[in-house]
């Protein structure tokens, strides 16, 4: 292929990708219950001050800083992808846009990396646009996007940081060029400050090659590169790690037993048997696309193709974590996201085999390539998250009511209670007022508190005044917000 067919193509998938990636952040005009709106009042209350992150940003009422979902002080994730975010509200105010549109523009650019890299290992050019093609229509890639699967932003960044560096360290394999270097042990510094010692992963295979290659040519200098990027990728995240154990030790010290858990517990129900990833490699591939992953990774050392330092440390980077992940306790199927486009370099190398092989028509091939893209990308299962989704009115319904607390709610009240399923996120996330929501009634202790306080209170309602306890409506300074929310 020429190079400006080649150019023409690549630039063709990455503008339908990003278009179909914006009509995802279009899709559902709220934050998605689990982790979305998390994400997103932590980064909004970031905006205000990036070196302080908060979810409850005035608490009134006493918490537990062990609860991630209603503490004050919140590191239960690292920050660079809340920065991200709070820059982006920033720029665009406080929106479900605003909060999605870094995962927009890094999932297109995943993309480009996914391309390139699979340009570095095969060096042909075909093998590394069917990769870009499988990548744009993935359908666990666009649901993360949405919101719709925990732990959706954070994945989206970590992916693309890991998968740079990688990047990075594979240029650096090609021309031996010190700033590739630099390069990986940023984007490594960063996925780590994403989500943590997972962003390690580069090293990895670079670690494991630099060790034998010093030991087959007895020369120790062969470790400089490794260890240069290594100290580069430490600068980058350590001195966060430092300054929240500084600030905030209480919350930094717990959550970092927290992270342990998981790899000796089931946490929040996230369970599974050692098999759990490979049963949802459709979910990652399709169905057909998982039998065309393991059988890429077999044609590619067959013919050669991946019997190279790159070719072996990508089926190393994929089948690392798989081995990991399935060892430890606590399983979530994006724990594999980062890694799932060298999967996809797989399916697109065997698919490049078979054409090849069994000398394939244009017109079956093309067949064979719409079905695997429908495989991927399941159309049905986004269409029936949205339209055949019977509670997705109700947050719609709910969300617009959020969007206008400000002007619904008289000024003086900044305390609303009686909210459901963490809908308190949302109201705070959306209004421009010092308010903080607060799930369920109240009690009776509380409410005595608060009388004795005189602070003025406002509650929700769901199916009418009647639904709130008798000892709450006798409250001398309760608004009742006559804007029934659904369920």
């Amino acid at each position: 292929m020429q190079k400006s067919s080649i150019n023409f193509f690549v630039v063709g998938l990455l503008v339908i990708a990003f278009l179909l990636r914006l009509s995802m952040v279009e899709l559902d005009p709220f934050l998605q219950t689990w982790d979305e709106h998390f994400h997103a009042l932590v980064a909004k209350n970031l905006a205000s001050d990036m070196l302080k992150p908060q979810l409850f940003k005035t608490p009134f009422l006493p918490y537990d800083f062990r609860d991630w979902s209603a503490n004050h002080i919140w590191v239960h994730k690292q920050p660079f992808f809340l920065w991200q975010i709070a820059l982006s509200i920033k720029a665009f105010g406080a929106t479900v846009f605003a909060v999605r549109f870094p995962s927009l523009l890094l999932s297109t650019l995943t993309l480009l990396l996914s391309y390139r890299i699979a340009y570095l290992v095969t060096k042909k050019h075909e093998i590394a646009l069917l990769t870009l093609l499988l990548g744009t229509f993935s359908n666990f890639q666009l649901n993360l996007l949405a919101g719709r699967i925990p732990t959706d932003h954070n994945d989206i960044a970590f992916g693309f940081y890991l998968l740079a560096s990688i990047w990075a360290y594979f240029e650096f394999l090609r021309t031996h060029k010190w700033y590739w270097l630099i390069a990986a042990g940023i984007f490594s510094g960063i996925a780590v400050l994403v989500k943590w010692l997972v962003g390690l992963l580069v090293f990895s295979a670079w670690g494991l090659s630099t060790i034998y290659f010093c030991w087959q040519q007895r020369k120790l200098n062969l470790v400089y590169p490794l260890l240069m990027s290594g100290l580069i990728c430490l600068l980058v995240f350590l001195p966060w790690q430092f300054f929240i154990y500084s600030n905030f030790s209480t919350e930094y010290r717990y959550e970092s037993w927290f992270n342990r858990q998981h790899l000796i517990k089931v946490i929040e129900d996230h369970g599974g048997s050692i098999f759990f990833y490979v049963k949802n490699f459709k979910n990652y591939f399709g169905y057909a696309g998982s039998f065309l992953c393991l059988g890429g990774i077999w044609w590619g050392y067959r013919t050669g193709i991946l019997n190279t330092l790159m070719g072996k440390s990508v089926i190393f980077y994929l089948f690392l974590p798989l081995a990991f992940f399935s060892v430890v306790a606590t399983k979530m199927n994006n724990f594999m996201y980062p890694v799932i486009p060298f999967g996809m370099l797989m399916v697109a190398l065997a698919i490049f085999y078979l054409v090849h092989q069994f000398k394939i028509k244009p017109a079956i091939l093309l067949l064979l390539i719409i079905f695997l893209l429908l495989d991927i990308g399941k159309p049905y299962d986004i269409y029936a998250g949205t339209v055949l989704n019977t509670q997705r009115m109700a947050k719609v319904h709910n969300a617009t009511i959020f969007k206008k607390i400000d002007s619904i709610l008289p000024s003086k009240y900044q305390y609303i209670f009686n909210l459901k399923k963490n809908q308190n996120i949302d109201v705070m996330f959306y209004s421009n007022r010092p308010i903080t929501a607060y799930r369920d009634s109240l009690t009776p202790t509380q409410l005595e508190f608060l009388r004795h306080q005189k602070v003025p209170l406002a509650v929700f309602t769901y199916q009418g005044v009647d639904t709130l306890p008798a000892y709450l409506k006798d409250y001398p300074d309760l608004y009742i917000i006559h804007a029934k929310l659904q369920e």
